[in-house]
């Protein structure tokens, strides 16, 4: 049986391709694992009761999910869509466009915005424009991040 990799090389992306990727809905679980993972134990994450007297507390109803995290989720799709492939990750830039809370279903629209050939590498920089959106549709994140990627995929499966 063939197994298959969503991985794509540097010369299988097009300048102007749109992808739709689902996220996940974002829990107290995954506040709770971020602090600890980041050490930022602020009360806007961690206060239900704080966060609430907040202005940004306040819209989302409670806890307010660390940036940070939310970048990291943002992007991750762009890893599945480079295992075996990246070379590196070469740049990554994100605008926090409205609130975004405990209980948000979000998905990431991603757009392949640049491309362009390495002279020094055996493929070329290729830059992604991203949209995380809730579950309304509305755009809370947006962005890009750019990845050095070769024109082979060292990734043989199955290991």
């Amino acid at each position: 049986m063939a197994i298959t990799s969503l991985a794509k090389t540097f010369d299988e992306f097009t300048v102007g391709e749109k992808m739709v990727f689902p996220l996940v809905t974002i829990t107290e679980a995954h506040v709770v694992a971020w602090a600890g993972l980041s050490g930022d134990f602020n009360p806007l994450h961690m206060n239900q009761e704080y966060a609430k007297t907040t202005t940004t507390g306040a819209k989302v109803g409670g806890m307010v999910p660390h940036g940070q995290f939310m970048a990291a989720i943002s992007v991750t799709p762009i890893g599945h869509l480079l295992a075996g492939t990246a070379i590196a990750f070469l740049d990554l830039s994100f605008q926090f466009k409205a609130p975004f809370g405990v209980g948000d279903t979000l998905y990431v629209e991603v757009e392949v915005a640049d491309k362009k050939p390495s002279t020094k590498y055996d493929g070329g920089m290729v830059r992604f424009d991203l949209t995380t959106r809730n579950q309304q549709g509305t755009a809370v994140i947006e962005g890009s991040a750019a990845f050095l990627i070769s024109r082979e995929n060292t990734l043989k499966l199955p290991y």
